[in-house]
C-alpha cells in the first residue's frame, strides 16, 4: 500500500516546551479525520494491487494451458491429428531401429512392413586431403652444430604438452642421419615413441618432422640459434593450419604452392556465387565465415583439425543438392583440396514387394507412416561370406492406450484450470478485513500481518464477470456439436460431473472412451481437430466471420479461441487486447501500464498525493499556531518573572 509521504517543513516547531502540552499528539488527533480519508484511498490502491496479482495468476494458468495444448509447436497440440495417432510399432529384430524407425501418425494403416533396402539421403560434399606439408628443414651444415653459440634446445609441443629437446653439439654427430636418430630418441624420451617421426628429407641433406597419427597436433618453437642451425623455416613450424593467420603468412605451410593474382588477390565461385579476397588482409577463418553466412549458397565450409582437411557441404540433403567450386583467380580452393563438383543423394525405402519410396530427406511421412532413416541397409545373402541378412520387419498396430492417456491428461489439466478459476469465483470475502495501514502494521507481528492479509486478499475476484464469462464459454463449447463429427464428448465417455460441488469438471467413462478410440478414431479426430479456413484474427474484426469460424471448427479450435480472447497480447481493430490483459495486464507487455486497474490505481494515487499535500499544509499551519502559542506563553512567563522579581526587590 502506498504510504503518506510527509513533506519536510521549514516551520519552527516548539513542541510544548513552555506549555508542557504534547503538541505532536494533539496535532495528530486534530488531523486524524484527514489521515483516515487518505488511509481509505490507500486501501483501495492496495486492493487494486492484490486484484492485479490475482488476475495475473489466472492469466498465467491460461497461458500455460494454452501453450501445452494449443500451441502449434507443442507435441501435445490438441488441434493436430497426430496427437490422436494411436499406433504402436514393434520390430522382429531389436537391431532394426539402428537403421530405421517407423511411427504411425494420422492416416496410418495397421499392418506389417517388410523392408529390404534403405538408402540414406546425403548432402553434396567436397572434402580435401591433408593441406599441410611436414615440418621440413633445408640443407643442414653439420659444422654449424659444433660451432653453435648459445642455447642448443628447441621447444616442442605435442597435443598441448611441451618439452625442451636438446640438439647434440659435442661433435658426436657426423651425419644428418646421426642427427635424425638423436632427435628421434630425444622426442621419444619426452613424448613417447608414438607421437612424432623424424625422417630424412627427400634429398637426405636435411630432416623432416611428421605426426605418427593425423589426429595429433604438434609445433616447434625456440628463441635460440638452433632453429636456423636445423634449417627450419619460421613460417612452417606446425603440422596444422592456423585459421586466424593471414593467408599470405601460411604460404610455406600449405602442401600445395599457393598462387594469387595481382596484389595477393584470389577469386573463386561456389555454385555460381563469386568471392574475391585480398589474402594479405584475410585469414582462412574470415573466408570461411563469408562463405558460411552467404544466404544464397546455403552451404557450410569447415576445417577438420583431426584430419587437417577442409570440406564444403550443402546444408540440405537429396539429389537436387549440389556443390560446384572453381578457382577463377589463383588456386586458393585447389590448395585446400576442395575444387570440382559433388551432388547429394536421395533417401529411399524399398519393400519386399518391390515398392520403393524416394525422398530428399532422411525423415519423412508417407501414407501415415513417419520414416526416420539412420543408416544404409540391404537384405540378402553376402556373395563372399554367404551371410544372410533378413529384411527389417516392422509391425504397426492400433493402440488405444496412447490416445486414451493423452485425452485423460488433457481432461486432468482442464479440471485443474477450472478448479483454480472456480476457487477465485467462490472464495469467501471477509469484509471486516481491510488492508492494514502502516501504523497498524507497526503494532503487529509478521505472522499476525500475514494471517490478516490472507483474509484481506480472499474473495477479491468473487463472482467476477470476466472469469465467469470464460467458464461459461468453455462449458458451452464442451456441450456443443461439431459438424461432420457425428459424435459428441458425452457420446465417447467425457461428460460434465453431475456433482454441483465440482463446478463443471469433466469426468471420463474409461470403458466407453477406450471403445470409441478403437471404433471411432476418425470421428474423434474430427470432433477435436476440425479447423476453419477463417483465421482467429480475421474473426476478431467481423461477427459474421467469428460465427462462421465457430461453426466450421472442432472443439480444440473453439477452446483455443476462448483462451485467446482472454490472454492475447495482440490487439483487435479497436485496439483491445485479451479481456484479462485489458483488466490487469501482464509483466513485460504494454498492458502492464495501460490496463484498467492500473489506471484506476493511478487515479487514486493522484488523489493521495493531493490530499497529502493539503494535510501537510494543515499540519504546518497547526504547528505554526502552537509555536506562536508557546512563544506567547514564553513572553508571559518572562513578564511574570520580571514582575515577581520587582515585587521581591520592593520588599
Amino acid at each position: 500500500m502506498s504510504s503518506i509521504n510527509n513533506v519536510s517543513s521549514n516551520t519552527l516547531r516548539l513542541s510544548g516546551l513552555v506549555s508542557g502540552m504534547d503538541t505532536d499528539t494533539v496535532v495528530k488527533q486534530m488531523l486524524a479525520a484527514e489521515r483516515a480519508k487518505i488511509d481509505k484511498i490507500e486501501a483501495k490502491v492496495q486492493i487494486g494491487e492484490w486484484q492485479t496479482e490475482a488476475y495475473r495468476e489466472i492469466t498465467a494458468s491460461l497461458q500455460s494451458f494454452y501453450s501445452t495444448y494449443f500451441d502449434t509447436t507443442s507435441p501435445l497440440n490438441l488441434k493436430s491429428t497426430n496427437s490422436f495417432a494411436s499406433f504402436a510399432t514393434s520390430y522382429s529384430n531389436a537391431a532394426s531401429t539402428n537403421y530405421v524407425t517407423l511411427t504411425g501418425v494420422s492416416g496410418a494403416q495397421a499392418g506389417k512392413y517388410s523392408i529390404t533396402e534403405l538408402k540414406t539421403a546425403t548432402s553434396a560434399t567436397l572434402t580435401g586431403g591433408n593441406v599441410s606439408k611436414d615440418i621440413e628443414s633445408g640443407t643442414i651444415n653439420l659444422s654449424d652444430l659444433t660451432n653453435m653459440i648459445g642455447d642448443n634446445k628447441i621447444f616442442i609441443t605435442v597435443n598441448g604438452m611441451s618439452n625442451f629437446i636438446s640438439i647434440p653439439t659435442d661433435g658426436s654427430i657426423t651425419s644428418v642421419n646421426d642427427l635424425k636418430e638423436a632427435l628421434q630418441q630425444e622426442i621419444n624420451n619426452a613424448f613417447g615413441a608414438d607421437k612424432i617421426n623424424v625422417e630424412l628429407n627427400s634429398t637426405a641433406d636435411g630432416i623432416k618432422f611428421s605426426a605418427v597419427r593425423p589426429t595429433d597436433t604438434f609445433s616447434i618453437s625456440t628463441d635460440s640459434p638452433a632453429l636456423s642451425v636445423l634449417g627450419l623455416d619460421s613460417s612452417n613450424l606446425s603440422n596444422k593450419i592456423d585459421l586466424s593467420a593471414k593467408v599470405t603468412d601460411l604460404t610455406n605451410s600449405l602442401g600445395t604452392t599457393l598462387t594469387t593474382g595481382a596484389n595477393n588477390t584470389i577469386a573463386f565461385t561456389i555454385n555460381g556465387i563469386s568471392f574475391t579476397f585480398d589474402l594479405s588482409q584475410k585469414s582462412i577463418k574470415d573466408i570461411m565465415n563469408e562463405v558460411n553466412t552467404n544466404t544464397k549458397l546455403n552451404v557450410t565450409m569447415k576445417y577438420d583439425v583431426t584430419k587437417n582437411s577442409f570440406s564444403i557441404k550443402s546444408n540440405g540433403t537429396g539429389a537436387m543438392e549440389k556443390v560446384e567450386i572453381t578457382d577463377s583467380i589463383g588456386n586458393f580452393m585447389s590448395a585446400l583440396g576442395i575444387t570440382g563438383s559433388s551432388a547429394g543423394t536421395d533417401a529411399s525405402v524399398t519393400f519386399s514387394d518391390g515398392t520403393k519410396i524416394v525422398r530428399s530427406s532422411n525423415s519423412f511421412t508417407y501414407d501415415g507412416i513417419t520414416y526416420n532413416i539412420k543408416q544404409d541397409f540391404t537384405a540378402g545373402t553376402d556373395a563372399i561370406t554367404g551371410k544372410v541378412t533378413e529384411p527389417i520387419e516392422a509391425t504397426i498396430t492400433a493402440d488405444a492406450t496412447k490416445t486414451f492417456e493423452y485425452l485423460k491428461g488433457f481432461v486432468d489439466k482442464y479440471n485443474e484450470l477450472i478448479e483454480k478459476i472456480n476457487n477465485k469465483l467462490t472464495e469467501e470475502k471477509y469484509r471486516n478485513y481491510s488492508p492494514l495501514t502502516e501504523e497498524q502494521k507497526s503494532q503487529m507481528t509478521k505472522e499476525q500481518i500475514e494471517k490478516w492479509e490472507e483474509k484481506a486478499k480472499s474473495g477479491l475476484l468473487k463472482n467476477d464477470s470476466i472469469l465467469t464469462g470464460i467458464l461459461a464459454d468453455l462449458r458451452n463449447v464442451l456441450y456443443s456439436s461439431v459438424e461432420g463429427a457425428g459424435i459428441s464428448l458425452s457420446s465417447i465417455g467425457i461428460t460434465t460431473s453431475s456433482d454441483y460441488k465440482k463446478n463443471g469438471k469433466l469426468e471420463i467413462n474409461e470403458e466407453k472412451l477406450k471403445d470409441a478410440i478403437i471404433n471411432k478414431s476418425e470421428e474423434i479426430k474430427t470432433l477435436f481437430t476440425k479447423s476453419s479456413e477463417i483465421t482467429y484474427y480475421e474473426s476478431l474484426d467481423s461477427q459474421s466471420a467469428k460465427s462462421q469460424r465457430y461453426k466450421e471448427s472442432g472443439l480444440a479450435q473453439r477452446i483455443s479461441d476462448i483462451i485467446q480472447n482472454a490472454i492475447r497480447t495482440s490487439t483487435d481493430k479497436n485496439g483491445y487486447k485479451g479481456t484479462l490483459l485489458e483488466k490487469a495486464g501482464i509483466s513485460g507487455d504494454r498492458s502492464e501500464f495501460t490496463n484498467s486497474l492500473f489506471k484506476e490505481m493511478m487515479g487514486f494515487q493522484e488523489m493521495i498525493d493531493e490530499m497529502n499535500s493539503r494535510l501537510n499544509y494543515k499540519e504546518d499551519a497547526l504547528y505554526a499556531k502552537f509555536t506562536a502559542m508557546e512563544s506567547a506563553l514564553s513572553k508571559l512567563n518572562e513578564q511574570q518573572n520580571y514582575l515577581l522579581s520587582m515585587l521581591g526587590n520592593g520588599k
